[in-house]
């Protein structure tokens, strides 16, 4: 998996309005420059919705690819241009078929009864200081807190990582789910709520008297298949994390001191190249030249 590097929100200096009207004037460059700013957030709300890195990237190419053949029809007096297609990757998102993890993940409950089940072995101290095994254990919490998000509806589960994982302010995340400010502030509450009791409940990262600890579940989740030491999906070594797209969005509603909030938002952020190789093909289309005239 490609790592992202640079901040997504700082490869863009030029006004959004201008480089569409240039990108629509037929400089290839500057649509180019356009999705390619795009595509760090677009992938990375389609990995948490979705937990398989193949489907993020289809619904990244699809989402992209929709900015593009309708990029004419964008109206900036009804809305930001980054709202704009943010509001194309939540419809993608929403219709995109079930993968088999999401549909195998049931209710909260269940999902307990699944960790559960999972037997507990010891790691010992000295082990525990291996760096391939702590790439494991990283595997295994990073795999399970993604894994919760599913027990969340898909409408519930778009609105928390906006709100949660992006930090979005919340009329910003209302454009983008269609809602007002004050429904998806709502939306948010309920969904925070839901998560973070079962974590409270259940996982011992924060509530020390859970007896579930994400070391003396890496044995086991790599038995029963939900850990592949030859094939880390979560937690490759990664530069930064999701606090690079909230620097510029915080809302006041979301407070940073909050330790669960706190453990979503330092999950690794990742990079699409293989979906903008796709799109990059697109524009040698002859379908795309005719569209832009090029």
């Amino acid at each position: 998996m490609i790592i992202l590097r640079s901040h997504p929100q700082k490869r863009v200096k030029s006004d959004w309005g201008d480089l569409v009207r240039k990108s629509l004037a037929g400089n290839r460059e500057v649509l180019e420059h356009l999705i390619t700013s795009l595509q760090p957030f677009v992938f990375n709300l389609a990995q948490k919705m979705l937990l398989n890195p193949d489907d993020a990237a289809d619904v990244t190419q699809e989402t992209l690819l929709k900015v593009i053949l309708n990029l004419q029809s964008y109206n900036p007096e009804k809305a930001a241009f980054t709202t704009w297609a943010y509001a194309i990757a939540r419809n993608q998102l929403l219709k995109f078929r079930k993968g088999k993890i999401e549909a195998l993940t049931g209710s909260f409950d269940e999902f307990a009864e699944e960790i559960y089940a999972v037997s507990d072995e010891v790691i010992e101290a000295r082990e525990l200081k291996n760096p391939e095994t702590q790439l494991l254990v990283k595997e295994a919490n990073v795999g399970c807190m993604l894994g919760m998000l599913l027990c969340l509806t898909r409408e519930q589960r778009l609105v928390f990582i906006l709100g949660e994982f992006f930090a979005l302010k919340s009329d910003v995340g209302g454009e983008i789910c269609g809602v007002s400010a004050e429904n998806y502030r709502q939306l948010l509450s309920r969904a925070r709520r839901d998560l973070y009791s079962f974590m409270q409940n259940k996982c011992g990262l924060i509530n020390k008297t859970n007896p579930c600890r994400c070391h003396r579940k890496t044995r086991g989740f790599i038995k029963a298949g939900y850990v592949d030491p030859l094939n880390i999906r979560f937690a490759a070594p990664h530069y930064e994390n999701a606090r690079i797209f909230s620097e510029e969005h915080v809302d006041a509603m979301c407070d940073l001191d909050d330790e669960y909030g706190k453990m979503f938002r330092n999950l690794p952020a990742y990079d699409a190249g293989r979906a903008l190789l796709t799109v990059q093909s697109l524009l040698n289309s002859e379908k795309f030249k005719d569209t832009f005239s090029i």
